[in-house]
């Protein structure tokens, strides 16, 4: 019954996958609505803006012609009281101005007939005006200061000067009204599309969010089958070892039962015959559901990229005219992709740590050690770490994932300490009754070890993001390195108190080698196991302490 259970849990990867899809498939086509939604309002907004900045040019060239009518007025009464042909060419000058700018708003509302007939009203007022004040120099010049008075007194002027104006302001007046509603359209359109992209953006997390969670339970049930295989398989060779000496004794003592252990041993085949091909199905069954992770992860690319693009090329393009509230939505699109960027790029580590071929290089874990360090201490060279690494930590392991183990270790180390004034991070090496542990210990802030079961969980932390940045997958990539090499991983904290992380691999013969000799070294009394490190508040103030158990 546990057999077929096994197998019916197996099969159950398939429906989990399809629901994957469907999830994956319905979120693509809610985002491709909002993307298309989006577009449509941001376009809108942009002409309805220039609508609105039309509006504003008619009205600064009506003010312009105002005053070009202004100008040559004033010019004419400076002529007609002083007779100086200087006043002369500025009149011309306003005349010509208030002319062009009469055409150029004819040209700019050649689209609004109302406005058009406004200025047919407008126009004759205008040639009137400045006929009247041609007449008025022409006055001046042939019959002097004394014909001009009296024209004046005839026709002072000012009543044809307040029709033109009343003419001018009922102009304005229709102008500024359409740039008001067209202001309220645009600030309408940039709140919308602001409002569409700022939905795009949690759909896509809320997105993410369900695949991380829906993937990480298909994991752990995928852990339990095999774990339970394992115990299945255990028990089978543990039952086949009785089995076979049962039927050796019964051979020695009864050659007629030679027959009943020939059915006994066929038994047996049949049996390891069907835990291989569970084992198979079981490794099929997994490679299967990483390779989905890793597409998964990837495929959620192309819609991320769209959209942070997209969003800088708005803020870029067109930030001067999106107000306020709308850059701070775009900022928060941006910010919101950058971080889902990274939980992607944390989804194809975790995935990418438990595929390929294990390989067992010589690998030098002090060479590698320090070489990070180094790499931390260059990018940030203000802070002032000691870091201790031990010599001659030597192992057979995937150089390639034990690189990750220890950037991520001494990467948590360096973040951790960043807040201690005396920071000190060490690596070393213990035995652990007959097994070589590996140790990396900082003295930083620490953890309540109560939350310790989500260390090792994807996208948990136990600090918030404000206070030390990160995603949550680099020590559920590590655990799957560390078991994936036969070992095994714990931590050890207190609050305030730094953190210690130790590991262990599958022992190697240079691991046997080592062990034995450290063993020697302890039963000769010529000192301490070369893993144990002294008080790390005390090395960082220069203090040479007794070795401890390196407690964080």
């Amino acid at each position: 019954m546990n057999s077929a259970r096994k197998i019916g849990s197996t099969a159950g990867l398939q429906p989990i996958e399809r629901k994957i899809q469907a999830v994956f498939a319905g979120g693509l086509a809610a985002l491709g609505v909002l993307g298309a939604v989006s577009y449509f309002g941001i376009h809108q907004l942009l002409v309805q803006s220039a609508w609105a900045e039309h509006s504003r040019q008619v009205i600064e060239s009506m003010h312009a012609v105002m005053a070009s009518m202004a100008d040559a007025e004033a010019a004419q009464r400076s002529f007609a009281i002083t007779g100086d042909e200087a006043f002369f060419e500025p009149y011309q000058r306003a005349a010509r101005e208030c002319s062009e700018g009469l055409r150029s708003l004819r040209a700019l509302t050649a689209d609004n007939a109302d406005q058009q007939r406004r200025i047919d009203a407008l126009e004759p007022l205008l040639a009137d005006r400045l006929k009247r004040l041609s007449e008025l120099i022409d006055l001046r010049r042939a019959r002097g200061p004394a014909a001009i008075a009296s024209a004046i007194v005839v026709d002072p002027g000012p009543p044809g000067r307040e029709v033109v104006r009343r003419a001018a302001g009922d102009f304005e007046s229709a102008e500024q009204t359409l740039l008001r509603q067209r202001e309220g359209l645009a600030r309408a359109r940039g709140q919308l599309a602001a409002a569409v992209l700022a939905s795009g953006g949690v759909l896509a997390v809320i997105l993410l969010s369900v695949a991380v969670v829906v993937i990480g339970r298909t994991f752990n049930s995928a852990r339990r089958v095999e774990e339970e295989l394992r115990s299945d398989h255990a028990r089978l060779e543990e039952s086949m070892r009785q089995r076979s000496d049962q039927l050796a004794r019964i051979n020695e003592s009864l050659l007629e039962n030679e027959q009943r252990l020939a059915g006994a041993i066929g038994l047996n085949a049949e049996l390891e015959r069907r835990v291989e091909e569970r084992t198979a199905e079981l490794q099929a069954a997994n490679q299967e559901l990483e390779s989905f992770g890793y597409t998964v992860a990837h495929d959620l690319r192309a819609p991320l990229r769209a959209m942070e693009g997209f969003s800088q090329a708005l803020m870029e393009d067109y930030g001067e005219r999106v107000d306020g509230e709308a850059r701070v939505y775009l900022n928060q699109i941006i910010r919101g992709s950058g971080h889902l960027g990274e939980l992607i790029d944390g989804l194809l580590q975790l995935s990418r740590s438990v595929r390929g071929e294990l390989r067992r290089d010589r690998v030098d874990l002090s060479a590698m050690a320090e070489g990070i360090l180094a790499e931390f201490a260059r990018g940030e060279p203000s802070r002032k770490v000691s870091c201790r690494v031990e010599r001659g930590l030597v192992v057979r392991a995937d150089a390639r994932m034990m690189e990750i183990v220890m950037r991520s270790l001494l990467g948590n180390a360096w973040k951790y300490t960043v807040r201690t004034p005396a920071a000190a991070i060490r690596v070393f090496a213990s035995n652990d009754g007959g097994e070589r542990m590996f140790h990396v210990v900082d003295n930083g802030i620490g953890f309540n070890m109560a939350h310790s079961d989500k260390l090792f969980q994807p996208f948990q932390r136990l600090h918030r993001q404000d206070e030390f940045p990160g995603i949550g997958i680099g020590l559920a990539t590590v655990q799957r390195i560390v078991h994936r090499h036969g070992g095994q991983i714990r931590a050890d904290s207190s609050p305030g108190q730094g953190a210690e992380f130790c590991f262990s691999l599958a022992l190697s013969s240079d691991d046997f080698a080592r062990t034995i000799h450290d063993a020697e070294n302890n039963a000769s009394g010529r000192g301490q196991p070369a893993g144990r490190v002294a008080d790390l508040a005390g090395a960082a103030q220069g203090e040479s302490g007794q070795p401890s158990g390196g407690r964080a």
